[in-house]
């Protein structure tokens, strides 16, 4: 029997964060690409992160950026875990001291898009989206993609969940954990507590396997 975990993503304040914990996320994530609309600083991330439950893994997401920031803002911020949300080498994870998430779309493992066999990570993320844009666009994943992903690895399953879909993604791929973000906002950056209390819901009450 497997209890799926749960990832929220896209936090910018402490009363997002404690409504997340309090509705049962395991992993917060913590947007620090400048493009991003739900972007926060290392310091802001870090004052959210020193108030969490500690069953609360914190998650650093980074998109193309420069080794020397990346281990700047673990440093200053506090995550425990990092995501590589961009077109990030193999090399980029064995450049950080804590364990990686790294996301992969349509077309990974080609021979232009390094797969998962060729990184050394604590989990791969498989997720939707359009081209230039990385992560949070709300469009599906792969679902072949995902399952040939989670073959033997931890599978963060994102793209376009929201609760009225998870369950049923749950039940057809069989994640290690779910990632939502734009299907628990009010906006983007602000969440939804009443959506994201009904997300984790009802990946809690989603069938064992």
């Amino acid at each position: 029997m497997n209890s799926v975990r749960i990832k929220i993503c896209g936090i910018t304040n402490a009363d997002d964060a404690m409504a997340c914990a309090g509705a049962g996320a395991d992993y917060l994530g913590f947007i620090f690409h400048p493009g991003s609309p739900r972007a926060i600083s290392p310091e802001d991330a870090a004052s959210i992160i020193l108030g969490l439950p500690a069953r609360v893994t914190p998650v650093g997401v980074f998109v193309n950026e420069d080794p020397a920031v990346v281990a700047s803002t673990i440093a200053i911020s506090g995550v425990r875990i990092i995501q590589l949300s961009g077109d990030e080498l193999p090399e980029a994870a064995l450049r950080v001291t804590v364990p990686v998430i790294k996301v992969f779309r349509a077309g990974a493992g080609t021979d232009s898009r390094p797969g998962p066999d060729d990184y050394r990570l604590y989990a791969c993320m498989v997720d939707g989206g359009v081209p230039g844009v990385y992560g949070g666009s709300g469009m599906p994943a792969d679902l072949s993609l995902a399952r040939s992903v989670g073959e033997g690895r931890r599978l963060f399953l994102a793209g376009g969940l929201h609760h009225g879909n998870v369950a049923a993604l749950i039940a057809s791929v069989r994640p290690y954990a779910v990632d939502v973000n734009s299907g628990t906002e009010r906006r983007p950056g602000v969440k939804d507590h009443r959506l994201v209390r009904l997300f984790c819901e009802n990946v809690q009450s989603a069938i064992p396997y």
